[in-house]
């Protein structure tokens, strides 16, 4: 929740500009290890990488990073999780949204929510990232980004979802705005949330 005492203003819309990142997530029914595929509901197990070093260092998360030139996002989801975990996967599955706006920069974050439903190999440790497996019951959201415990269940279901989180720093959410589907428009969450804030 905001610091009452602290008043935040929001950088104007005509002034922000969106960096483009993927964030991948591989399911398992059980058998961990040589290939998935079609995992089904309910989900059991989830691959998790602890960040090793740069943003979001000593947290869980999902594999994934940001685009190389003329990639797009599915192309780059899938080389990310190579890179990071050593998995192969063979058909990436859009399932959500991510916006995050920082309070004092015009730069938003836009992070495109995959999973990998088809995909061979052993998860390996890498430079960045090192990979393992967690129960959905357990999943460590005391080690993770601030926000995830709220549109991870939305993730869990295969629910598509668009969130807008509205931060101070890493740590305080000031305000955001969740909403099922896929392609809920960035303006209109924005909206909703800062209006939230402001009625605070």
């Amino acid at each position: 929740m905001a610091d009452k005492e602290q008043s935040s203003v929001a950088t104007p819309a005509d002034d922000l500009w969106m960096k483009d990142l993927t964030l991948v997530f591989v399911f398992s029914d059980g058998d961990d290890n040589g290939n998935g595929e079609g995992v089904g509901l309910p989900r059991k197990r989830v691959l998790l990488g602890m960040k090793k070093r740069g943003f979001g260092s000593d947290r869980f998360n999902g594999f994934g990073g940001k685009l190389e030139p003329g990639e797009t996002v599915e192309q780059a989801a899938i080389r990310e999780l190579k890179e990071e975990s050593s998995l192969d996967a063979q058909t990436m599955v859009p399932r959500g949204q991510l916006y995050y706006e920082f309070e004092g920069s015009p730069k938003v974050l836009h992070v495109h929510v995959f999973e990998a439903t088809a995909w061979t190999g052993n998860a390996q440790e890498s430079e960045e990232m090192r990979p393992e497996w967690f129960d959905v019951d357990a999943i460590p959201f005391h080690h993770m980004w601030v926000d995830d415990h709220i549109w991870f269940p939305r993730l869990l279901a295969a629910t598509p979802f668009t969130g807008y989180f509205y931060t101070r720093g890493e740590h305080i959410i000031l305000a955001h705005a969740l909403e099922d589907g896929g392609d809920v428009s960035f303006d209109r969450l924005r909206t909703t949330a800062l209006k939230q804030l402001q009625e605070q």
